[in-house]
């Protein structure tokens, strides 16, 4: 069972995240994992197309990734 989300594999994850009331200011974005094996993991994340960063981890830890985003990578759908 996944409480989290979405099992992270060789495939691609997309998640769709709603945002209420974004400024023209900077955003943050945290992306934490938790490995299922014991092989090391490396994950790229993006975000509308645009590579953001990589957690990196080993085993089952938590690997965390904490990048800030300009809004000019956000998407407004009205």
């Amino acid at each position: 069972d996944n409480f989290f989300g979405p099992v992270v594999s060789a495939e691609p994850v997309e998640r769709t995240l709603t945002l209420q009331a974004v400024a023209d200011v900077d955003a943050q974005l945290n992306v934490t994992l938790q490995g299922v094996t014991g092989t090391a993991h490396e994950v790229a994340v993006s975000l509308n197309d645009i590579a953001v960063g990589t957690v990196t981890f080993s085993g089952q830890q938590e690997g965390t990734l904490s990048v800030p985003i300009p809004p000019a990578w956000l998407h407004v759908f009205q």
